[in-house]
């Protein structure tokens, strides 16, 4: 959001420049249109660009109002403004844990400092991005009422007996016959759920704490349940840096 179209239009095609994967771009020059935006919050933002001057708003109240909700909490900021680095505090060699809330581009708007300010987040959006993607993945059960999806992040452990897979989550136990724990696996396909055991595969993101059992087995017990899950020696070491 800038005071002027033009400016809007040279942000505008600098990002699209700098990014390789698609994106949304949704700009104003009017504060209260981008107001009743963010607010309805129909749309996430990953990176707010700011006019520091918005007619008779200023950007830095529109900060206060954006921080207000917990997932802007982190969210950068990037503001226009027309001083210099080094009359806002920000000099060019400012530290990058400096840079993770927000930044500065003076006016007149250059398109290499422009790419280059939104560079800095680029990574820590496209992790946030991949990280929501797998939050919403699920896995497809044929069941007698047809197709059940079970939420990956609901998964705490995997068990198979007798080629029978038993899937528990924090809603409840599900059964899939016929079939081995590597191709259960296979399906979920997630770097969260991994094998801990032959017979058992854990989700390490529900992991609470680690118990050892003896020299040979581990209990890991799983956040928001009393059960738990055993770990045997050979596959420890996968599991310990996330417990």
């Amino acid at each position: 959001m800038c005071k002027e179209k033009k400016d809007i239009a040279v942000l505008s095609d600098s990002i699209c420049r700098c990014v390789e994967d698609s994106l949304c771009l949704i700009s104003t020059v009017d504060p209260e249109e981008a107001k009743t935006i963010i607010t309805r919050r129909e749309i996430t933002f990953d990176l707010f660009i700011l006019g520091v001057r918005l007619g008779k708003r200023s950007g830095y109240i529109m900060e206060k109002m954006i921080r207000q909700y917990h997932i802007y909490k982190q969210t950068p900021i990037l503001f226009v403004t027309e001083e210099s680095y080094n009359l806002i505090g920000f000099p060019p060699l400012a530290t990058f844990q400096a840079y993770k809330r927000c930044n500065y581009l003076s006016l007149p708007l250059d398109k290499i400092d422009i790419q280059a300010k939104v560079s800095l987040y680029l990574d820590a959006i496209a992790d946030r991005q991949r990280q929501n993607e797998e939050s919403r993945r699920c896995l497809d059960l044929k069941g007698s009422g047809g197709i059940e999806k079970v939420p990956l992040k609901s998964i705490l452990y995997l068990e198979i007996q007798n080629k029978t897979c038993s899937i528990y989550t924090l809603q409840g136990k599900y059964i899939v016959k016929r079939t081995s724990l590597i191709r259960v696996l296979e399906e979920i396909c997630s770097d969260d759920v991994i094998r801990c055991h032959r017979f058992f595969a854990v989700n390490i993101k529900n992991i609470d704490f680690v118990e050892r059992h003896d020299s040979r087995i581990w209990y890991l017990h799983l956040k928001g349940t009393n059960q738990t899950c055993p770990a045997s020696r050979v596959y420890l070491k996968d599991i310990l840096p996330f417990a």
